[in-house]
């Protein structure tokens, strides 16, 4: 055990709920469990992914935080993050508008172009075309969110004085964060959203990279932003074993072709309580102001040595 004293004056952690495990008889208990705990705990914030297509078993975002938002009551709740374009911009908003409302203003919604190019086949969205749509879906949003009656014509739909009640609790709306790490994705993320969320499979090295720029482009302006890192995790009495665990379970859910061992390396954390408290600080001095903690395995026990040993150990 190192002597330092780690600190880490604001930095928030929201949790991801598991998903991993959604072809089990037991999800809804586990997630009930789970949801309850880390809301016990007094995190900030519980996520869940979209994976429409996919042979990994993974719940539908919007739906599965309907049912997490009504097994809580505080903790606030985000898609990281819903693949927008291929969705239709005018049921996405009553969608997520009813999800703010049942909730009680507690939705943060997470939008991103996403890589799949399958979704967008099965989709029928021409994959040239996800900037285009994911500006669109944006304006739709936020048209049917704050003006009584919204119009909107594009090469892809005609909304014509149309009413969407009610309004979502949260005003103007609740707010827009961004997934992507190119150019215009960042770009984007600044010009319309709060937040920007860097994913998971984004190594802790590029993110480094991308948080000054975010940082530059935001000096003198007086909107929140949130810049939030989500970052894969495993908490083992001893190195080696959460190492290995952490490894295989990219090996089994990536098929990517990238070398687990690696993968896991730069993606993730993983050792001792005293391990991970260490790595969570030198990415709390990066500048995120939330780390959303993504355990992979033995999910509930995980949540319990992250909110029991990690974080206390930062003075959490």
């Amino acid at each position: 055990r190192h002597d330092r004293e780690l600190t880490m004056a604001s930095t928030r952690f929201g949790v991801a709920l598991p998903q991993s495990g959604a072809s089990s008889a037991a999800l809804a208990d586990d997630t009930a469990e789970f949801a309850r705990a880390a809301e016990g705990y007094g995190l900030d914030s519980l996520w869940v992914q979209e994976q429409t297509i996919g042979a990994d078993p993974s719940l539908e975002p919007i739906v599965n935080l309907a049912y997490v938002a009504a097994l809580t009551s505080t903790i606030r709740l985000g898609p990281a993050a819903i693949i927008a374009p291929a969705r239709n911009p005018v049921v996405l908003a009553k969608q997520l508008g009813s999800l703010d409302r049942l909730s009680r203003g507690r939705l943060i919604v997470g939008l991103a172009i996403g890589d799949m190019l399958s979704l967008y086949r099965a989709s029928g969205v021409p994959v040239e075309a996800r900037g285009e749509r994911l500006d669109e879906v944006v304006r739709v949003l936020k048209g049917l969110w704050t003006t009584e009656r919204f119009d909107h014509e594009s090469a892809f739909r005609s909304i014509v004085d149309a009413p969407m009640e009610p309004k979502p609790v949260q005003r103007p709306h609740p707010p827009l964060w961004f997934g992507g790490k190119s150019p215009g994705a960042l770009a984007r993320a600044l010009r319309e959203g709060q937040g920007w969320v860097s994913a998971g499979g984004t190594s802790i090295a590029r993110f480094a990279e991308l948080v000054p720029s975010v940082r530059l482009a935001l000096e003198g302006q007086t909107r929140d932003f949130t810049i939030s890192k989500k970052v894969y995790i495993a908490v083992e009495d001893d190195r080696e074993t959460a190492r290995r665990r952490l490894a295989q379970w990219f090996a089994v859910h990536w098929i990517t072709g990238e070398n687990p061992d690696e993968l896991a390396a730069s993606v993730g954390i993983s050792g001792t309580p005293q391990d991970c408290a260490e790595a969570l600080a030198a990415l709390s001095d990066l500048g995120p102001d939330l780390i959303i903690l993504n355990p992979v395995y033995d999910e509930l026990d995980q949540l319990a040595r992250l909110a029991e040993s990690v974080l206390p150990a930062l003075g959490r």
